[in-house]
């Protein structure tokens, strides 16, 4: 593949050609090892990361390559396979390579090595929406940072269907001068000014196209163009846009570990502004074995604010993906839109469900309804077992219970291979309020858990008990919302020593976006959906402020973010009651705010590498997450807790007071004053000092220290959350607190 790494400097690769041989003859591999016969073997992807040399200058990417290549036993496999896959410049110190675990046994013996891990493959974290953030109002965000125009947003995803409505380039403006990047469509006349950008890394395939519809869905769900009529089956019926539909797109397929390094590496080389990731590894790991994490930590020192998802295996604690400090990781939730059908019970009691079917694939009479679920059998209540009670469904309405582990095309199979006029398919406990739509063979209603109760105990009440399904449309304006999904990742982090996650809400429920056709759009749910629309708001911040760091986009999205619903009442989760810290992080996105937010808690990029010291990674486990050589002894260290972040996080060991500092820029008007305001639990009181703090100049710093006393008793294991406000005439500075006492 031809990348940005095919540049030569002839001298210079002999002289490392022939430093790396001298260096193997010295730190040979024991005893030879053969050429290997890929058939038979165990021979698989690694990503291995080493040390640069010392007193050697790379001035080209062959010369990387042949130092890289000189920690291989051999050039090539049997089959003239080369073991070389990536090279990689600047996501890590190291490159990919195919060899088995004998080989990377001896290849710990070599100098410069640091660490081999096998490839992973990437899993998938997966038009109103710009309504519901107020992109569109009169003053909003569109106003104000002309949609996005010259922002490049990366997307690494599976790939994109170019030839979607969403991203054709009408009323787009030709890519910025620093522009790099190029189109691996075969040379074909597919990108233009919105789609500026495809590139393929994935190894199962050639181009760029995307075959599953999620990289499609995600990238034009950050900035994806104007479409008139958009809908699924008629129903979220209006004008689809992305979140910065003025925003350029970069593509990168990529479906594992060692693929998104190299992609991470081209959009650095390409010069991107934003990197959109809703994909994660299967579980959580430190951040020398996170693939992510490192390639992260990579594009954000080179300007780049990388956001991920934050994973879908909620509603369990410590559950979170991609949640290093210096990443947004995005949870996800409910709008106040749904696609409503009204159930209308034989007693005339009314329930409220959400479909993605047709307005007129329902029966339009009462029909009987019938619930196999009464035994202990699980696969009769989840109706997977073809039997489904004994019950005679036909030209019945049946109602359903969903399994978290079973897809919901399942039961809706074996209902209407039985007959059945239509299927309720109701909420497990865990899932709560939180309604999914999915397509189905057969006229399917979705209802909340608690909606299930009641119908489960009027069916049992009632001797011929019947429901009517009556379609209508989409509804606007539903309360409670926004609410926590109920399988967004929640905290806490089990990895980075105590720095609050998630960062951020956004919608992911329900959320329409392109598909894999021209011109139709597809209805997919996850922090997948919920990852990009934060992708695009950072592509606003950025447009309106193009000299500000990632950390600092980051706060401004995290200190004006809101945790109050549409109600004003405080956020909720899937079980209807007020979400956790650990569900929310700092609030929910609001782009009507972010651009303008006052003060920031800025990073700079080098203070993660003494983070990483002062939580306990090792010299060989630092250096390979920074990708240079680090002695933790010689670097000023940082705790969880003293890291510059939005949220402030104090874990209190004993009775006595603790403090923690935190320095914010102004990045408003000035000059201007702001005065603290705390709201705290009764069981901690929290003394800032200063309390108040005077601006005089722009970007001018300022640092506080918030002091934290016990009062009275408190209980070990318990978390206490409350919030921090800086306060003056035109703007509120709002970071949450969390207490955990230990």
């Amino acid at each position: 593949m031809e990348t940005h790494l095919r540049r030569s400097s002839p001298l210079l690769f002999m002289q490392v050609l022939l430093f790396s041989f001298t260096r193997l003859l010295l730190a040979s591999y024991g005893s030879l090892l053969p050429v290997i016969d890929e058939n038979g073997s165990d021979l698989r992807t690694y990503i291995v990361h080493v040390s640069n040399p010392k007193d050697v200058v790379f001035t080209s990417p062959e010369d990387r390559e042949a130092w890289h290549r000189s920690f291989l036993p051999s050039g090539d496999l049997q089959s003239g396979r080369p073991r070389m896959v990536f090279s990689y410049e600047k996501a890590i110190s190291g490159f990919a390579a195919r060899l088995t675990p004998e080989e990377v046994e001896a290849m710990r013996n070599v100098e410069g090595f640091l660490s081999a891990l096998p490839d992973e493959e990437l899993e998938p974290l997966t038009t109103y929406t710009s309504y519901f953030l107020g992109l569109n109002r009169v003053n909003g965000p569109w106003n104000a940072t002309k949609m996005g125009a010259g922002m490049i947003v990366g997307v690494i995803d599976s790939g994109i269907n170019p030839f979607h409505a969403s991203f054709d380039d009408a009323n787009m403006p030709p890519p910025p001068k620093r522009w790099r990047g190029k189109c691996d469509f075969n040379k074909s006349p597919v990108c233009n000014n919105k789609l500026i950008g495809a590139r393929n890394f994935a190894a199962s395939t050639h181009l760029p196209f995307d075959v599953t519809g999620h990289g499609t869905h995600v990238a034009s769900t950050v900035a994806g163009n104007f479409v008139q009529d958009a809908n699924v089956n008629g129903y979220a019926a209006g004008v689809a846009s992305g979140v910065a539909p003025r925003a350029h797109l970069a593509i990168y397929k990529a479906k594992s570990n060692s693929e998104l390094l190299a992609a991470v590496d081209q959009a650095i080389y390409d010069r991107v502004d934003v990197l959109s990731i809703s994909m994660g590894l299967p579980s959580e790991r430190f951040y020398h074995r996170n693939s992510i994490a490192v390639g992260a930590l990579a594009a954000t020192e080179h300007g780049i604010l990388v956001n991920c998802a934050a994973g879908n295996s909620g509603p369990f604690h410590a559950t979170l993906h991609n949640d290093a400090p210096w990443v947004m990781t995005v949870a996800a939730t409910t709008t106040d839109r749904a696609l409503s059908v009204e159930l209308r019970l034989g007693n005339g009691v009314i329930h409220r469900g959400e479909t993605l079917d047709g307005l007129h694939k329902f029966p339009d009479v009462s029909l009987p309804l019938v619930f196999p679920g009464d035994s202990d059998n699980n696969g009769e209540r989840t109706c997977v077992d073809r039997m489904l009670g004994g019950i005679d469904v036909a030209g019945k309405i049946v109602l359903c219970v969903g399994d978290e582990m079973v897809p919901p095309s399942i039961p809706g199979q074996v209902v209407a291979r039985a007959g059945a006029a239509a299927m309720i398919l109701a909420n497990s406990a865990s899932r709560g309020y939180t309604i999914l739509v999915d397509p189905s063979d057969l006229p399917t209603v979705r209802i909340s858990h608690s909606d299930a109760q009641e119908i489960i105990s009027y069916l049992r009440s009632f001797p011929n008990p019947g429901v009517r399904l009556i379609p209508r449309g989409t509804m606007y304006g539903l309360l409670p919302s926004p609410a926590v999904a109920h399988f967004s990742s929640r905290g806490p982090s089990t990895v980075n020593g105590g720095v609050v996650k998630p960062d951020i809400l956004a919608p992911g429920v329900n959320i329409l976006g392109a598909t894999l056709s021209g011109s139709s759009f597809a209805v997919m749910s996850g922090t997948s959906m919920a990852a990009p629309h934060v992708s695009g708001v950072a592509a606003l911040i950025k447009a309106a402020h193009p000299r500000w760091s990632p950390a600092a986009i980051k706060s401004a999205m995290m200190t004006t973010s809101y945790a109050r619903d549409k109600s004003g009442s405080w956020l909720t989760d899937q079980t209807g009651n007020k979400a956790s810290i650990y569900a929310t992080g700092a609030g929910h996105v609001n782009p009507l705010r972010a651009s303008d937010p006052g003060l920031v808690y800025d990073i700079d990029p080098r203070d993660y590498v003494g983070y990483l010291c002062g939580v306990g990674y090792g010299d060989d486990e630092v250096s390979i997450v920074a990708r240079r050589t680090v002695n933790c002894a010689a670097v000023k260290t940082i705790t969880a807790e003293q890291l510059n972040y939005p949220i402030i996080a104090m874990t209190i060991w004993s009775g006595w007071p603790q403090n923690v500092s935190r320095t914010v820029t102004n990045v408003g008007q000035s000059p201007a004053m702001y005065t603290v305001a705390v709201d705290m639990a009764a069981c901690v009181e929290v003394t800032v000092t200063p309390s108040t703090l005077s601006f005089t100049r722009p970007n001018q710093r300022m640092t506080f220290t918030a002091t934290f006393t016990p009062v009275g008793r408190f209980i070990p294991g318990m978390t206490f959350s409350g919030e921090l406000r800086w306060v003056s005439a035109s703007h509120v500075v709002r970071s949450p607190l969390s207490v955990f006492f230990s």
